[in-house]
Protein backbone atom coordinates (compact mmCIF):
# COMPACT_ATOMS: atom_id res chain seq x y z
CA UNK A 1 0.00 0.00 0.00
CA UNK A 2 2.73 2.52 0.46
CA UNK A 3 4.06 1.81 -3.01
CA UNK A 4 1.66 1.66 -5.10
CA UNK A 5 -1.45 3.36 -6.57
CA UNK A 6 -3.84 0.64 -8.09
CA UNK A 7 -4.59 2.83 -10.68
CA UNK A 8 -0.82 3.20 -11.98
CA UNK A 9 -0.27 -0.23 -11.28
CA UNK A 10 -3.14 -1.28 -13.44
CA UNK A 11 -1.21 1.75 -16.35
CA UNK A 12 1.79 -0.40 -16.05
CA UNK A 13 0.52 -3.71 -16.62
CA UNK A 14 -1.79 -3.25 -19.39
CA UNK A 15 -0.37 0.32 -21.12
CA UNK A 16 3.39 0.15 -20.74
CA UNK A 17 4.23 -3.98 -20.68
CA UNK A 18 1.22 -4.29 -22.57
CA UNK A 19 0.92 -7.72 -21.35
CA UNK A 20 -2.31 -9.38 -22.98
CA UNK A 21 -1.10 -12.98 -23.02
CA UNK A 22 -1.22 -15.41 -19.99
CA UNK A 23 2.55 -15.19 -18.60
CA UNK A 24 4.98 -17.09 -16.13
CA UNK A 25 6.14 -14.80 -13.42
CA UNK A 26 9.16 -15.00 -11.45
CA UNK A 27 9.14 -12.88 -7.66
CA UNK A 28 12.93 -12.30 -6.53
CA UNK A 29 12.48 -11.71 -2.82
CA UNK A 30 9.12 -11.79 -2.43
CA UNK A 31 8.60 -11.02 1.07
CA UNK A 32 4.91 -11.27 2.09
CA UNK A 33 3.48 -12.15 -1.70
CA UNK A 34 1.60 -8.44 -1.20
CA UNK A 35 2.84 -7.42 -4.67
CA UNK A 36 2.40 -11.08 -6.43
CA UNK A 37 -1.25 -11.18 -5.51
CA UNK A 38 -1.78 -7.31 -6.69
CA UNK A 39 -0.31 -8.47 -9.86
CA UNK A 40 -1.99 -11.68 -10.38
CA UNK A 41 -5.07 -9.56 -10.24
CA UNK A 42 -4.16 -7.79 -13.72
CA UNK A 43 -2.95 -10.27 -15.43
CA UNK A 44 -5.04 -12.36 -17.98
CA UNK A 45 -6.17 -15.35 -17.04
CA UNK A 46 -3.63 -18.53 -17.09
CA UNK A 47 -0.82 -16.13 -15.76
CA UNK A 48 1.60 -17.88 -12.72
CA UNK A 49 3.73 -16.76 -10.03
CA UNK A 50 6.27 -17.97 -8.44
CA UNK A 51 7.90 -16.32 -5.21
CA UNK A 52 11.10 -16.61 -4.01
CA UNK A 53 12.32 -15.97 -0.40
CA UNK A 54 13.15 -17.02 2.79
CA UNK A 55 11.33 -19.69 5.16
CA UNK A 56 9.91 -16.86 7.40
CA UNK A 57 8.36 -14.77 4.21
CA UNK A 58 7.56 -17.70 2.20
CA UNK A 59 5.46 -18.71 4.83
CA UNK A 60 3.57 -15.20 5.71
CA UNK A 61 3.33 -15.02 1.31
CA UNK A 62 1.36 -18.71 1.81
CA UNK A 63 -0.69 -16.84 4.13
CA UNK A 64 -1.71 -13.93 1.67
CA UNK A 65 -2.38 -16.00 -1.43
CA UNK A 66 -5.33 -18.21 -0.15
CA UNK A 67 -7.65 -16.70 -2.79
CA UNK A 68 -4.82 -17.02 -5.54
CA UNK A 69 -3.77 -21.01 -5.02
CA UNK A 70 -4.15 -22.17 -8.75
CA UNK A 71 -0.69 -20.82 -10.43
CA UNK A 72 0.62 -19.72 -7.37
CA UNK A 73 3.89 -21.62 -5.98
CA UNK A 74 7.11 -20.66 -4.01
CA UNK A 75 10.66 -21.26 -3.61
CA UNK A 76 12.49 -20.65 -0.56
CA UNK A 77 15.82 -20.06 -1.59
CA UNK A 78 18.66 -16.88 -0.92
CA UNK A 79 18.83 -15.52 -4.21
CA UNK A 80 22.61 -15.76 -4.53
CA UNK A 81 22.25 -19.52 -4.83
CA UNK A 82 19.14 -19.48 -6.07
CA UNK A 83 18.92 -22.49 -9.90
CA UNK A 84 16.15 -22.40 -11.79
CA UNK A 85 15.97 -24.68 -15.30
CA UNK A 86 12.39 -22.98 -15.83
CA UNK A 87 12.34 -20.07 -18.30
CA UNK A 88 9.55 -17.35 -17.55
CA UNK A 89 8.29 -14.39 -18.97
CA UNK A 90 8.56 -11.82 -16.21
CA UNK A 91 11.29 -11.66 -13.59
CA UNK A 92 10.10 -8.59 -11.33
CA UNK A 93 12.10 -7.14 -8.14
CA UNK A 94 10.72 -4.67 -5.63
CA UNK A 95 13.03 -2.72 -3.60
CA UNK A 96 15.34 -5.50 -2.84
CA UNK A 97 18.62 -4.26 -4.80
CA UNK A 98 18.90 -1.76 -2.57
CA UNK A 99 19.66 -4.26 0.35
CA UNK A 100 22.62 -6.47 -1.72
CA UNK A 101 25.83 -6.53 -0.99
CA UNK A 102 26.27 -7.96 -5.15
CA UNK A 103 22.79 -6.19 -6.71
CA UNK A 104 24.55 -7.28 -10.59
CA UNK A 105 24.94 -10.95 -9.24
CA UNK A 106 21.01 -10.72 -8.68
CA UNK A 107 20.33 -8.77 -11.79
CA UNK A 108 22.06 -11.32 -13.50
CA UNK A 109 20.03 -14.26 -12.08
CA UNK A 110 16.44 -12.54 -13.01
CA UNK A 111 18.02 -12.21 -16.73
CA UNK A 112 19.00 -15.84 -16.49
CA UNK A 113 15.44 -16.56 -15.58
CA UNK A 114 14.00 -15.13 -18.43
CA UNK A 115 13.11 -16.52 -21.86
CA UNK A 116 14.60 -14.28 -24.48
CA UNK A 117 12.40 -11.44 -25.43
CA UNK A 118 11.03 -11.54 -21.44
CA UNK A 119 10.42 -8.85 -19.03
CA UNK A 120 13.36 -7.72 -16.46
CA UNK A 121 11.37 -5.41 -13.96
CA UNK A 122 13.02 -3.40 -10.70
CA UNK A 123 11.57 -1.14 -8.65
CA UNK A 124 13.58 1.03 -6.83
CA UNK A 125 14.89 3.76 -5.35
CA UNK A 126 17.15 6.41 -4.77
CA UNK A 127 17.73 7.30 -1.10
CA UNK A 128 18.25 10.52 -1.73
CA UNK A 129 15.17 11.26 -3.07
CA UNK A 130 13.44 9.18 -0.12
CA UNK A 131 15.02 11.95 2.23
CA UNK A 132 14.33 15.01 0.50
CA UNK A 133 10.41 14.26 0.04
CA UNK A 134 9.39 13.94 3.74
CA UNK A 135 7.85 16.67 5.12
CA UNK A 136 5.88 17.25 8.23
CA UNK A 137 3.30 20.16 9.05
CA UNK A 138 4.94 22.52 11.46
CA UNK A 139 8.55 21.81 11.23
CA UNK A 140 10.74 24.37 9.04
CA UNK A 141 11.14 22.60 5.65
CA UNK A 142 15.13 23.90 5.56
CA UNK A 143 15.49 21.69 8.58
CA UNK A 144 14.07 18.51 6.73
CA UNK A 145 16.29 19.00 3.92
CA UNK A 146 19.11 18.82 5.92
CA UNK A 147 18.51 16.72 8.62
CA UNK A 148 18.80 13.28 7.18
CA UNK A 149 22.20 13.49 6.05
CA UNK A 150 23.03 10.06 5.91
CA UNK A 151 26.15 10.61 2.89
CA UNK A 152 28.74 9.01 5.03
CA UNK A 153 27.18 5.69 6.16
CA UNK A 154 25.55 5.48 2.77
CA UNK A 155 29.19 5.93 1.37
CA UNK A 156 31.15 3.37 3.79
CA UNK A 157 27.75 1.03 3.10
CA UNK A 158 28.81 1.33 -0.71
CA UNK A 159 32.79 1.21 0.14
CA UNK A 160 33.12 -1.71 2.30
CA UNK A 161 29.79 -3.61 2.28
CA UNK A 162 28.74 -3.47 -1.83
CA UNK A 163 25.11 -1.97 -0.56
CA UNK A 164 24.29 0.92 -3.04
CA UNK A 165 22.20 3.82 -1.99
CA UNK A 166 21.48 5.01 -5.03
CA UNK A 167 20.77 1.86 -6.76
CA UNK A 168 17.52 3.51 -8.22
CA UNK A 169 19.43 5.70 -10.05
CA UNK A 170 22.10 3.54 -11.49
CA UNK A 171 19.55 0.61 -12.67
CA UNK A 172 19.29 1.14 -16.56
CA UNK A 173 22.70 1.65 -16.56
CA UNK A 174 23.44 -1.38 -14.85
CA UNK A 175 21.05 -3.38 -17.22
CA UNK A 176 22.90 -2.03 -20.32
CA UNK A 177 25.96 -3.22 -19.23
CA UNK A 178 24.53 -6.66 -18.55
CA UNK A 179 23.30 -6.47 -22.31
CA UNK A 180 20.04 -5.94 -22.16
CA UNK A 181 17.79 -3.95 -24.61
CA UNK A 182 14.90 -1.80 -24.78
CA UNK A 183 15.67 -0.72 -21.17
CA UNK A 184 12.88 2.01 -19.84
CA UNK A 185 12.04 4.05 -16.79
CA UNK A 186 9.04 5.50 -14.81
CA UNK A 187 8.46 6.99 -11.75
CA UNK A 188 5.58 5.96 -9.95
CA UNK A 189 2.85 8.16 -8.65
CA UNK A 190 2.21 6.91 -4.85
CA UNK A 191 2.49 10.07 -2.72
CA UNK A 192 2.13 9.09 1.27
CA UNK A 193 -0.23 11.90 3.16
CA UNK A 194 -1.21 10.81 6.85
CA UNK A 195 -3.03 13.50 9.18
CA UNK A 196 -4.56 13.11 12.81
CA UNK A 197 -8.19 13.04 11.33
CA UNK A 198 -7.80 9.94 9.45
CA UNK A 199 -9.57 7.01 11.22
CA UNK A 200 -6.64 4.62 11.11
CA UNK A 201 -4.33 7.60 11.88
CA UNK A 202 -2.56 5.74 14.44
CA UNK A 203 -1.92 2.96 12.46
CA UNK A 204 -0.60 4.77 9.40
CA UNK A 205 1.89 6.61 11.89
CA UNK A 206 2.93 3.24 13.45
CA UNK A 207 3.35 1.66 9.82
CA UNK A 208 4.95 5.03 8.52
CA UNK A 209 7.56 4.97 11.62
CA UNK A 210 8.35 1.33 10.98
CA UNK A 211 8.92 1.39 7.24
CA UNK A 212 11.09 5.03 7.70
CA UNK A 213 12.82 4.15 10.58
Amino acid sequence: MYIWNDDYLKFLVHNVWKIENSVDVIDFRCGDGYLGMKFLDLLPEGSTYTGIDNEHYIDEARNQCTNHADGVSFIVSDLYSLNTSKKYDIAILQVGLRHMNKPMDILSKMIDSVKEDGLVICIEINREFENVGFYFDGMNYEYLCTAFDFHKLWRKELEFEGRDYAIGMRLPFYLQHLGLRDIDVRMDDKVVYVNPSMEDYEEQIRDFKLING
